[in-house]
């Protein structure tokens, strides 16, 4: 992979991460009784995985769910998946170049966590417009 598309791909994959995080607390703030504005103001302050877990419980006592389990694994893991992108991944390569086996594994990481994000992104968007119906 270039390095330009290496950087677009990490571009995309943050976007990816930051508009689940944003998908999932309206989506929760939806489904909690009472004013979803106000309860988004303080689901807001809490953090992506106790969220995360407060939303399986209820996705999962309603009947139909609108996640799979392996969703929300993926969604555990998330944290852990930006903060490698965001602090992590560049440094594993930029000192000795594009040019190494270590890049090519990054890149080919890279390419996979993009393409599981982009899925449950879109999965996660597909219930939040839901939620509004």
């Amino acid at each position: 992979m270039e390095l330009q598309q290496f950087h677009i791909f990490v571009g995309k994959l943050m976007m990816y991460c930051q508009c689940i995080e944003h998908d999932i607390k309206w989506i929760y703030a939806k489904m909690l009784k009472g004013d979803y504005v106000e309860n988004f103001q303080i689901v807001s302050r809490n953090t992506l995985g106790e969220v995360v877990k407060e939303l399986k419980n209820l996705d999962y006592t309603e009947g139909h769910h609108w996640l799979e389990k392996e969703d929300y694994k993926l969604l555990h893991e998330i944290t852990g998946i930006r903060n490698y992108w965001a602090h992590q991944a560049y440094v594993d390569f930029v000192y000795d170049g594009t040019n190494t086996d270590k890049y090519k594994e990054i890149s080919k990481k890279l390419e996979v966590d993009k393409k599981r994000l982009e899925r449950i992104q879109l999965n996660i968007e597909k219930f939040r417009v839901a939620t509004y119906k």
